[in-house]
């Protein structure tokens, strides 16, 4: 049985908004196709000295990750993104795999422009819009979820938002596949285009939601994911273990 604090983590526990179709996002593997490319200029740009044509800003209501690309290399903009710039994350934009790194890296040229992240920040926080209907065809393809099934979905979206939101724990990725697959769920399954992928978004979407509704910091996401998911897990042992 969850205890209360495990109905809380739920609520508090949530993934962003918005959906915007043309371009694609992949980090390690998962693939986020609601990413939004917003054009640039000069005014967000200054005083970089480049071409809005040379730049390409991406975001994701799904990831609630933003990236900018310059000259080939991704920079990761927002904490989101930036904790999958310094985890070495694999990055792949319309799949083709790019440099990422982190706004303070060296090769960043952002490192020294905080006021020019903050405007590009903004202006992805403005243009990611939210818009949680599904297309019909999208809702049609996913059949219904057994108990099971919808359970482990569930488990494994929490644990989504909890690795992204707090630095000092990261999924213990052999244990959340094997609990998947135990529970009639394998990578194909939640993959880009497999048959529980848009219900896993969905889930990770409303989690991150609630979270940024009740204005959850990151130490209590961070305990909360000991309490549930840690060496001694309430909901699932094992699934999250430290990052360090």
């Amino acid at each position: 049985m969850k205890s209360v604090l495990a109905v809380g983590i739920a609520t508090c526990l949530a993934f962003g908004h918005a959906h915007a179709a043309g371009s694609e996002i992949s980090i390690d593997g998962i693939a986020f196709e609601d990413v939004v490319e917003i054009p640039t200029n000069k005014l967000l740009l200054r005083p970089l000295g480049v071409s809005p044509d040379d730049v390409n800003l991406y975001c994701s209501p799904t990831w609630a990750g933003s990236i900018a690309v310059i000259e080939g290399v991704a920079i990761a903009l927002n904490p989101i993104a930036n904790k999958a710039a310094k985890k070495n994350s694999a990055l792949r934009i319309n799949g083709s795999r790019v440099d990422f790194v982190s706004t303070g890296a060296k090769r960043s040229p952002l490192k020294n422009e905080p006021d020019t992240v903050a405007r590009l920040v903004a202006r992805t926080d403005r243009d990611c819009v939210k818009n949680e209907k599904a297309a019909p065809e999208e809702a049609a393809k996913s059949p219904p979820l057994r108990t099971k099934q919808e359970n482990v979905l569930n488990h494994i979206a929490e644990v989504m938002v909890i690795d992204e939101l707090c630095d000092r724990l990261e999924i213990n990725t052999v244990f959340v596949s094997l609990a998947a697959t135990y529970n009639g769920v394998n990578a194909q399954d939640i993959a880009s285009g497999g048959r529980y992928h848009d219900a896993l978004v969905s889930l990770v979407r409303n989690k991150r939601t609630e979270m940024l509704q009740i204005g959850a910091d990151e130490d209590l996401v961070c305990a909360s994911g000991e309490l549930l998911y840690g060496e001694s897990g309430m909901n699932v042992k094992g699934l999250l273990i430290s990052a360090y």
